[in-house]
């Protein structure tokens, strides 16, 4: 079984990664996207989370992330952008 996990991320002024955890999870992708993409619940927080990943996580422990979906805060929602350079060596897990 595989899970889609939105996780919430921000970039510091020292550019260190500050993250709200997982926030949630959906089986069906559209609908992460579609929670995200209209920020939902207010995921950004009022736009402080710049960012919004989903992550597609196999079951199982010590999971990585299999595909990343990213999302950038431009202003009043979420836009699809590329990985942000600040995490590129990063490695998620659940």
């Amino acid at each position: 079984m595989e899970i889609y996990v939105i996780k919430q991320f921000r970039i510091t002024e020292n550019d260190m990664l500050e993250s709200c955890g997982n926030v949630g999870f959906y089986i069906d992708l559209h609908k992460a996207i579609d929670v995200v993409e209209n920020n939902l619940f207010d995921l950004s927080e009022d736009g402080y989370y710049e960012y919004s990943a989903i992550m597609k996580i196999s079951e199982g422990l010590y999971q990585t992330a299999q595909e990343e979906y990213w999302y950038h805060w431009d202003y009043d929602k979420y836009v699809e952008c590329d990985r942000p350079e600040e995490v590129s060596s990063f490695t998620f897990m659940l």
